[in-house]
């Protein structure tokens, strides 16, 4: 039989097999169709991966994306600025932007990995340090405001006081005008 890639969003794995037919990596045959063992045999030997003449296709890991035909779950990690919420994303277009308030400096960022943006800076989204002066992703605390640790914006000064300072992160800073 042909082997078949897995669906967009899924890999193929070896766990959980008996019958001694490799697959390649990247591929299963179909459940209850044996492999043909002459295609298998023709693969490198360092590309063998699968111990049975079938595999199911599992799901892509949170932090990474898995194109058709993915063999390895670690294969295509979300750049750093994204973050990988869910299962089964199929591309990069999959990663979504780092939240508000937080940063994504590595590989492969899920909820559980996010930073909170450094205090006096503020982070607006898709950054990839904590403190950002792009003024894109996020950037230095401006005068008239404060910026405590996981800021997403600046928090205005209340009224009837002002910061002239850059870089705050605390209210007391607001003095009296």
């Amino acid at each position: 039989s042909m082997y078949l890639q897995p669906p967009l969003g899924y890999f193929s794995n070896a766990s959980g097999l008996a019958a001694p037919l490799p697959c390649p990596p990247g591929y299963f045959c179909n459940p209850g169709e044996p492999c043909d063992f002459a295609n298998c045999s023709m693969i490198p030997p360092g590309q063998l991966f699968a111990v049975g003449n079938f595999t199911v296709p599992r799901d892509c890991p949170e932090g990474y994306y898995c194109p058709l035909g993915t063999a390895f779950a670690q294969s295509h990690a979300c750049p750093p600025g994204t973050i990988g919420a869910k299962l089964n994303l199929e591309s990069v277009h999959g990663c979504d932007l780092c939240p508000a308030g937080v940063y994504c400096p590595y590989n492969a960022s899920t909820w559980s990995t996010l930073v909170n943006c450094t205090i006096g800076f503020y982070c607006s989204g898709g950054a990839v340090k904590g403190s950002p002066t792009d003024g894109i992703t996020g950037n230095i605390c401006p005068s008239g405001s404060y910026c405590p640790a996981g800021s997403p914006a600046p928090v205005p000064c209340p009224r009837s006081t002002f910061n002239p300072g850059l870089g705050s992160w605390n209210m007391s800073d607001c003095a009296p005008c």
